[in-house]
């Protein structure tokens, strides 16, 4: 039987020595600040990036992977069954861009599932299929699976500032100025592929602590596995995991992702009970 070979993209937030040792491509997305573009993850480093985005008066951009990035990356994997995990296509167009590679390449033994979500829910998603491919399970099972999990993922995070949700159009210039005036800190999550505001919380320990009722109300999987990701406060990532009280990975936020969270951002991803 042949080997299967798993690709994503770089929004997933996989460290990318997690990823080589778990035998996973990562395409790279990039952000842009101007005419500049950097490679996420590998031309600017993760603190480099969120010191740079404070000091900007631009708003940065983001590119998606495209076609021609999957075709190379399926060309060089000729005789093994591939398996694609994408960022939600609600969120990026990369997921089409995968879907437009496989037809081009003709080949049927090529699968994507779009993950529904993005950062590290994204990656538990790969965690899991990492897993069971090592295990011995082909493409298409692991893609089924996959679906029936994308239901019971949850990713919650709270946004240290209200600026970056504006400059992107998550919120109204109204709404963010009320939000700094008050010291608001809302509690987003990313559902049904796409993100949505669920919550807000007077000053930052607030908004921690209901995460953790958010996160109470609906359960983590203990059998399945949970992460934590931050946009440079390492030490609000270490209160949010003694809220939540269940231990998993911590992270840096990438730049593709973090352009959008702005700094200071903190995130829990976890797979509720079926």
């Amino acid at each position: 039987m042949n080997r299967m070979h798993i690709i994503v993209d770089s929004t997933c937030d996989l460290p990318l020595e997690e990823a080589r040792a778990l035998g996973v491509s990562v395409l790279l997305l990039k952000v842009f600040f101007g005419a500049e573009g950097y490679r996420d993850k590998v031309d600017l480093a993760n603190e480099a990036f969120f010191e740079r985005l404070k000091q900007s008066a631009r708003m940065p951009t983001t590119s998606m992977a495209t076609p021609e990035d999957f075709r190379e990356e399926f060309d060089r994997h000729p005789n093994e069954e591939i398996l694609v995990i994408t960022i939600s296509s609600l969120l990026s167009g990369t997921g089409q861009s995968a879907y437009i590679a496989k037809n081009d390449a003709g080949r049927s033994d090529i699968l994507v599932v779009d993950s529904g979500s993005v950062s590290i829910g994204h990656a538990l998603l790969i965690r899991v299929a990492a897993r069971l491919r090592d295990e011995g399970m082909g493409a298409q099972r692991i893609a089924e699976e996959l679906e029936l999990l994308k239901p019971r993922l949850r990713v919650y995070a709270v946004i240290d500032t209200l600026k970056y949700l504006v400059k992107g159009g998550r919120l109204s210039g109204a709404q963010g100025a009320l939000g700094t005036i008050l010291s608001l800190k809302p509690i987003i999550a990313v559902r049904d592929g796409k993100v949505t505001n669920v919550d807000r919380a007077r000053g930052s320990k607030g908004a921690l602590r209901r995460l953790g009722a958010l996160v109470e109300k609906e359960p983590a999987d203990g059998d399945l596995p949970v992460a934590y990701a931050h946009a440079g406060d390492r030490e609000a990532m270490g209160e949010l995991m003694r809220i939540v009280g269940i231990e998993g990975p911590g992270v840096w936020l990438g730049s593709v992702v973090g352009a959008h969270t702005g700094p200071g951002a903190v995130a829990v991803a976890y797979f509720t009970k079926g």
